[in-house]
């Protein structure tokens, strides 16, 4: 018998769940330290909601988990993934068209992506990355 591995989405929810326990926040505080409502913070840790890059990065501000990196500290998260993302389609010498058919999405998509116009949820996340070979983490610019 084998074990499914979690998917990103799931991933994420434990990792909140736990940083959550570790620090002994309760759903209040990391409520007011992110601005999202105790409700959209409890269906995360369940792996409910399909979070995107934006509230993704609020849940680390409200978890007190730093998410910039070591030569652009200040950096959205949307904004890092977007130029990983370019950056590695490029390594990979893959056209948008071509990233969007192995990933599922449409080229317009991708586009929108590379240039941080889009708010990408966390399930987009987890295509794009399996279509380039890494994982969700380092795509992110977390790993």
């Amino acid at each position: 018998m084998t074990v499914a591995t979690p998917n990103f989405r799931q991933r994420c929810a434990e990792f909140f769940k736990e940083e959550r326990e570790r620090k002994e926040l309760t759903l209040l505080e990391v409520s007011e330290r992110s601005g999202l409502r105790i409700q959209y913070i409890s269906d995360c840790e369940h792996a409910l909601r399909n979070v995107g890059l934006d509230n993704l990065e609020r849940l680390f501000l409200g978890l007190g988990v730093a998410v910039g990196d070591g030569t652009h500290p200040s950096l959205p998260l949307r904004i890092r993934f977007a130029r990983n993302m370019r950056a590695l389609r490029d390594e990979r010498g893959l056209s948008q068209e071509a990233l969007a058919s192995l990933s599922g999405v449409h080229r317009t998509f991708v586009s929108m992506v590379e240039r941080g116009v889009r708010n990408i949820t966390i399930d987009n996340v987890e295509r794009l990355a399996h279509a380039l070979s890494v994982s969700e983490e380092v795509l992110l610019g977390l790993g």
